[in-house]
C-alpha cells in the first residue's frame, strides 16, 4: 500500500510538471514572432520602428555597422576634449580630488557636426556651468559620419579624475 501511494504522488507530480511545461511552452511559442529578428545592437536615443522616409526629396540612407563604428570612434576621440575641459575645471576649482562622470548627447546624421548637443547625465560634484559649456562647445566640433537622417546618440560614460 505504501509503494502504491508513492507511485500516485510521483505520478501526480509528473503530471503537474508536464502540464506546467506545456503551458509555458505554448506561451513562449505563441508570443514569439519567428519572422522577426532579435536586435542586439543598442538603438539610438530616438529610435522609431519606421521605414526610412524621404528628406528633402531624397531617400535617407540606412545607418550601417560602419557608421556605428565611426560614431564610436568619434566619441572615443572626443574623450580627449572632455578631459581637457575637466582639467580646466579642476584647475579653476583648485581641487585635484574632484572626480565624476558624464554622458554627452548629440543629434547627428544630416551633417558631420552635431545639430544639437546636450549633457545627458552628469555627477553632481562636477555640475558646473563653465565646465558644461566647454564640453558642449567641444562636442559641436566633433565630426561624425552622415547618412541623410538626424538621430540622437549618447556617448559612452566618461569617467573623469582630477589627479
Amino acid at each position: 500500500m505504501r509503494q502504491r501511494s508513492r507511485c500516485l504522488v510521483f505520478g501526480q507530480w509528473a503530471k503537474t510538471l508536464w502540464l506546467t511545461l506545456g503551458l509555458f511552452s505554448s506561451v513562449i511559442i505563441g508570443c514569439s514572432d519567428p519572422g522577426k529578428k532579435k536586435e542586439t545592437t543598442p538603438r539610438p536615443a530616438n529610435y522609431e520602428n519606421e521605414q526610412d522616409t524621404e528628406d528633402d526629396g531624397a531617400l535617407a540612407m540606412k545607418l550601417t555597422p560602419e557608421h556605428v563604428e565611426e560614431i564610436q570612434r568619434v566619441f572615443n576621440l572626443g574623450r580627449i576634449a572632455v578631459e581637457r575641459c575637466f582639467q580646466e575645471f579642476v584647475n579653476r576649482k583648485e581641487d585635484p580630488e574632484l572626480e565624476g562622470n558624464l554622458i554627452v548627447g548629440v543629434k547627428i546624421g544630416l551633417n558631420p557636426n552635431p545639430s544639437k548637443t546636450w549633457i545627458f547625465s552628469i555627477s553632481p560634484k562636477i555640475k558646473d556651468d563653465i565646465f558644461i559649456q566647454c564640453v558642449l562647445e567641444e562636442a559641436k566640433k566633433w565630426s561624425f559620419p552622415t547618412w541623410g537622417k538626424d538621430m540622437e546618440f549618447m556617448s559612452p560614460k566618461y569617467d573623469l579624475l582630477g589627479l
